[in-house]
């Protein structure tokens, strides 16, 4: 009956460690397989005696029994530490810290590796049996960590896939400092990585807008010095004129005093201008100006410059030519490039001589393009003045035939609405001959190529 309930008893608790070893950890499972096969001996030892069989005549079989299975968990408890709690306690702070944790020989064999690089890992290069060869960046930071003589190092790893690691390695030694293996830590650090290179991104534009404002500052308060002074200048003539005429009306002829008004009617023509400018340039400034492009005619915008200018022209005895065909079109906003064809002729018209000739024609250097061409034959522009001519931030002065003065500032406003219409304006000029200004237009909206053939229709008429 002894027997019996020995035997029942062995057997359930063989079956009690069969159906936790699924969930046990690794080195809790060697140990239970352990406790399992030392109990195989009692339990043989019962079936044996069970049937009356010994091996020598007066020899105890249970006795024997017990023996070898006391003698097997001493070897384990000894040897490979059966019941010590740190091995488990080891694996279990393996499996729960949120670092990957792996363990390679001294031949880079793997030893060890925990659920999370696990998980790093065999995700992306599959199931690693024996090394991590599989892994060609770690393999290379190993090779190189070995290379280097070192005890410990931490470095920053992007494999193919663009994805950012933080590695951490150790040397592991014996007591003798003999190499027995490399013990690593890693962490994915992909996710912090891009927001530092995102942070170094706006940390870059940031300082790219701060540069681009003090610089904008810069030219604001140089343009703003440059129409102050050509303001001052422009009242200061009509006030100095009107004097004149107030104090000796009675002694001037007729001749003089009309020369006296229309030296006045000229000064605050200058003074509009320069007005104008200052208006076109603050528009400019803001950033919520907005472009309305369209489809115009742009022989009648000539000739509605051609008419707003007509005293100006008249006053040099000028003969403009507006060779453009009837329905020669444009794609782009109307008031701003009737503005920069404005600023572009009265330039013409302040470096011709009196009784000169301006030409306005047009080229079509492709099917979405217009380039209109506007000629003087005056005094030319000088090549050092060319180089800075649509530079708003550049101060130059250069007198008309007729003794006109400037700021350069109608050029650089006609410059900026040529760009922000998709154009451009380019200019080439030969000292005493001729000035051509050339202004690209679109003749197209961008996304609709071949829609408006206005222009490309009226060139094959000229």
């Amino acid at each position: 009956m002894a027997s019996i309930f020995s035997v029942i008893m062995i057997l359930l608790g063989q079956i009690i460690l069969f159906k936790a070893l699924g969930h046990l950890p690794e080195l809790s499972r060697k140990q239970a397989k352990l406790f399992i096969t030392a109990s195989y001996f009692p339990l043989i030892a019962v079936v044996l005696y069970s049937i009356g069989f010994t091996f020598v005549d007066g020899l105890d079989i249970i006795v024997l029994s017990f023996s070898l299975t006391g003698l097997l968990l001493l070897v384990g408890i000894s040897r490979y530490n059966i019941l010590d709690i740190v091995p488990i306690v080891k694996q279990r702070i393996s499996s729960i810290i949120p670092d990957g944790l792996l363990v390679l020989d001294h031949h880079q064999q793997l030893i060890f590796m925990n659920e999370v690089a696990t998980a790093l890992l065999e995700s992306q290069y599959g199931k690693l049996k024996h090394d991590v060869s599989a892994v060609d960046w770690l393999s290379v930071t190993v090779n190189a960590f070995k290379e280097e003589g070192i005890k410990k190092k931490e470095v920053t790893v992007q494999d193919k896939n663009g994805e950012w690691y933080n590695v951490m390695l150790s040397l592991l030694t014996d007591r003798s400092q003999r190499l027995k293996g490399i013990f690593i830590v890693m962490r994915n650090i992909s996710q912090r990585k891009r927001l530092e290179i995102q942070s170094e991104i706006l940390n870059k534009k940031v300082i790219e807008s701060n540069q681009a404002l003090k610089e904008l500052n810069a030219q604001k308060d140089k343009i703003l010095s440059i129409i102050g002074h050509d303001l001052k200048t422009s009242f200061h003539q009509i006030t100095s004129l009107a004097q004149i005429i107030k104090e000796n009306a009675g002694m001037f002829d007729k001749t003089v005093t009309l020369e006296l008004i229309s030296d006045i009617d000229t000064a605050a023509l200058n003074g509009g201008k320069v007005l104008e400018d200052l208006l076109i340039w603050a528009k400019e400034q803001q950033e919520f100006i907005h472009i309305r492009p369209e489809v115009f005619n742009l022989h009648e915008v000539i000739d509605e410059v051609m008419s707003f200018l007509n005293r100006l022209i008249k006053s040099k005895e000028l003969i403009i030519e507006n060779l453009l065909p009837a329905n020669a079109s444009v794609y782009a906003d109307r008031n701003m490039i009737t503005i920069a064809i404005r600023n572009i002729i009265v330039n013409a018209i302040k470096f011709s001589h009196p009784g000169g000739n301006i030409r306005l024609e047009c080229k079509i250097p492709d099917p979405a393009h217009m380039n209109l061409l506007i000629t003087d034959h005056g005094q030319g522009i000088k090549p050092e003045i060319l180089d800075k001519l649509f530079n708003p931030g550049s101060k130059y002065t250069t007198l008309g035939t007729g003794g006109e003065k400037g700021n350069g500032l109608g050029l650089s406003f006609s410059y900026e609405m040529m760009i922000r219409n998709n154009g451009n304006i380019q200019a080439e000029s030969e000292i005493g001959k001729t000035t051509t200004f050339t202004l690209t237009l679109p003749t197209v909206k961008p996304e609709e190529p071949g829609k408006y053939q206005h222009a490309e229709d009226a060139f094959s008429m000229n």
